[in-house]
């Protein structure tokens, strides 16, 4: 008995074409960037309004248990959901990272020789994509790139890096961050309006 043949074929697109035509194509496109990671931002905006319930739900059992404790009665454990505050800041890096690989692409289609960086490091990128940083937005960057890189993923950092697990400890002896954080949709509004001043840039 012969092997029957499909209905309908399964459509097998050429590797070299993807390679070199359809991947070319897509990544020269700086728009296509951008709206990734407008995407990108909206799903951190989801996750993170569930962080907030999940949040509030948590101070809720937390309250009870102290109730509870206090009258002398028994704990009795609930079950609840996993935290998803480190992945929804996870998604809000990686929305940063393709906002400034799409000024980079800009750059290269209008400055031959610019080259994309493949690098998770904002503050590197921002610097290639020719964006300054606040210093706020610096602290912002730097915060961001490590919750990328292994925080938002694994539980350890993947590469052999003891001193990511050490909390940061600021010029003033404070355990965090190195100072004030700027906002993150203020961040991601600049960005988007200088995407598109360098896109359709004002002729005198």
């Amino acid at each position: 008995m012969s092997a029957r043949t499909p209905r309908f074929p399964r459509y097998r697109p050429n590797a070299d074409f993807l390679e070199t035509e359809y991947r070319t194509a897509v990544a020269d496109m700086p728009g296509a960037w951008i709206a990734q990671a407008q995407s990108l931002l909206r799903a951190y905006r989801i996750l993170m309004a569930q962080s907030k319930i999940d949040e509030a739900e948590a101070e809720v059992r937390l309250q009870k248990m102290s109730m509870e404790m206090a009258a002398g009665n028994e704990i009795v454990p609930e079950a609840y959901d996993a935290s998803v505050a480190a992945q929804a800041w996870m998604l809000a890096g990686f929305s940063i990272e393709v906002s400034l690989k799409g000024l980079i692409v800009l750059k290269a289609n209008q400055t031959p020789g610019t080259t994309l960086r493949f690098s998770h490091d904002l503050i590197e990128l921002a610097r290639d994509a020719d964006v300054p940083l606040s210093r706020e937005e610096q602290v912002l960057c730097d915060v961001l790139t490590e919750i990328t890189v292994w925080r938002g993923r694994y539980p350890i950092p993947m590469e052999k890096r003891a001193a990511d697990l050490v909390p940061r400890v600021a010029p003033n002896g404070l355990v965090g961050t190195s100072g004030p954080m700027a906002d993150l949709e203020t961040f991601l509004a600049r960005l988007i309006a200088i995407w598109t001043s360098r896109r359709h840039p004002v002729t005198p």
